[in-house]
């Protein structure tokens, strides 16, 4: 029963991370290189790089505890994401 589990816990996981997580953090990626580089700089990668170069070498980018809450607060929000984006997927297929 214990293995069971443990396989059903994996699948589920890796459904989790194909249907939401990844789907998710795309548009997150998208919507921050839009916020960063704006209507009128949409192609300079220049801008994008000095700003990750900025935060990059901001004095929390440098603890550990700081880099784990950044990860997990993605990570919840890409999921979020997803299935917000995915519950608005559905609403014109019910009309």
């Amino acid at each position: 029963m214990n293995a069971f589990l443990n396989a059903l816990g994996g699948k589920l996981a890796e459904r989790w991370l194909a249907l939401l997580a990844v789907p998710g953090l795309i548009y997150l990626v998208t919507v921050g290189v839009a916020v960063t580089l704006g209507r009128r700089h949409w192609h300079d990668p220049g801008r994008l790089r000095a700003r990750l170069d900025a935060l990059s070498g901001a004095p929390g980018a440098h603890s550990p505890g700081t880099v784990v809450l950044a990860a997990l607060a993605v990570l919840a929000g890409a999921a979020a994401t997803g299935a917000a984006v995915q519950a608005v997927g559905t609403w014109p297929g019910r009309r």
